[in-house]
């Protein structure tokens, strides 16, 4: 069985979610510990030039992001990408446009931060019961397919705020 060395998918304490000691010091140590090869830092992106960013991700814009590129050791034995996770919201809004998405290695579309209610989902899409959920998780997944700039799809099976329907919903 082959052993995983990469991991794509890093959110730094540059993004309001990453945790106490997140530091790219810290993760790098820690990588390099577990044998990774690859990492991928993924910081959360709402372009400041795309109307409509919800309070929480104002100021964690490209220019924010890329800052990670200043705490970057010279030599490292780890390949390092830097990338970012922007905001799906539905009707094609999303926190980045291609253009934008040139400045990073890789961007990671999010069909699932259904916990961010009254702004990636209506406040009341728990009342649709799981079936609800379930087909605005599938017709945002198809959406973000369908924008074409993006690297991937981050966590497509973990319905964020609809935990207790998972199976359901899935």
């Amino acid at each position: 069985m082959e052993t995983v060395t990469w991991d794509l998918h890093v959110h730094t304490t540059i993004s309001r979610c990453g945790k106490e000691g997140a530091s790219v010091e810290n993760i790098l140590e820690s990588a390099e510990k577990l044998g990774l090869k690859t990492i991928g830092f993924s910081d959360h992106c709402w372009a400041s030039e795309i109307p409509g960013a919800s309070p929480w991700h104002q100021g964690q814009d490209v220019e924010h992001v890329l800052q990670i590129k200043n705490m970057l050791p010279k030599d490292t034995g780890i390949r390092i990408l830097v990338g970012c996770e922007t905001e799906c919201i539905g009707n094609s809004v999303v926190g980045l446009n291609r253009e934008l998405a040139e400045n990073f290695d890789f961007v990671w579309l999010p069909a699932n931060h259904f916990h961010q209610r009254g702004f990636v989902v209506p406040p009341n899409l728990g009342e649709g019961g799981p079936k609800a959920v379930s087909e605005l998780l599938y017709s945002r997944f198809l959406e973000a397919v369908e924008l074409g700039f993006g690297t991937g799809i981050v966590h497509p099976f973990i319905p964020l705020g609809f935990l207790n329907w998972e199976e359901d919903i899935l």
